[in-house]
């Protein structure tokens, strides 16, 4: 295939200023440092950002719409407002509210700073 690199022939005599300004000129001191240079991990591309706030977002969404569903808020929101207790439909309607009211608050201020 080739010669191993100990059965090449060397010798001791100093290379000349041409040679010198060739060795400059193909491989320059800057270049040699920035070709060892090794990143750690690659920054995210912007899909994956997208969906890990999408996953983020959708799982926060689920978790307040089982909270809002079960009976313990729904007990809460009669004691409160006296209306909810002989109206389920206002009891719906004031759930959905909240359930607007969180989710406004979520996407304006939350995510807003991070995803613009």
């Amino acid at each position: 295939m080739g010669d191993p690199i100990q059965a090449l022939p060397t010798n001791s005599v100093p290379p000349t200023k041409e040679e010198r300004e060739i060795i400059g000129w193909m491989f320059p001191p800057t270049a040699r440092k920035e070709a060892f240079v090794e990143t750690a991990t690659p920054p995210p591309s912007p899909p994956e950002i997208r969906f890990r706030f999408e996953l983020k977002a959708f799982l926060t969404i689920m978790v307040v719409y089982i909270l809002l569903s079960g009976t313990l808020p729904d007990g809460v929101l009669q004691s409160i407002l006296p209306l909810a207790k002989n109206s389920p439909f206002a009891l719906l309607v004031f759930k959905s509210v909240l359930f607007g009211l969180f989710l406004f608050i979520l996407f304006n201020f939350c995510y807003q700073k991070r995803y613009p």
